[in-house]
């Protein structure tokens, strides 16, 4: 396989934005969310008379409730239309985010055919493109 680091600039958005990395979670995760975790449960914690949250309260209140969660997983599968010059597509994309505490994660994200892995123990953190036969491999900041 080729090393290239044109993915570089994607592994420091993802270690900067998420600010944990994982070694591909080979436990399984047992920890579960509820769905309505974000903004329902920021909007609940309003009382009956209070005026609704600011969209400010809503994020610090999510903020506070997955500051103390210390591993999670989400599945997401969407599907796109897309009008491409008068020729309409749609496109699928399956992904999988795992995070695990100080600083392990593991992001899956297959569409149409493709499949990026980043992958981080803490240590390492790797974008592996397997179709493109590429990856990058660079030391995995501090969190």
């Amino acid at each position: 396989m080729q090393r290239t680091t044109s993915a570089l600039a994607l592994a420091v958005f993802l270690t900067g934005v998420v600010g944990a990395r994982e070694r591909a979670i080979a436990e399984p995760v047992n920890q579960v969310v509820p769905a309505d975790t974000g903004v329902q449960a920021a909007e609940r914690a309003s009382g009956p008379n209070d005026l609704p949250p600011t969209p400010e309260q809503i994020l610090r209140r999510m903020a506070d409730f997955y500051r103390g969660v210390q591993r999670f997983q989400v599945d997401i599968c969407r599907t796109m239309r897309a009008d491409l010059q008068g020729q309409v597509e749609n496109l699928s994309e399956q992904m999988t985010l795992a995070i695990q505490r100080p600083n392990r994660l593991a992001w899956h994200v297959k569409n149409e055919g493709q499949r990026i892995d980043v992958l981080s123990d803490g240590t390492n953190l790797t974008i592996h493109a397997a179709e493109l036969k590429q990856y990058t491999q660079e030391k995995a900041p501090a969190s």
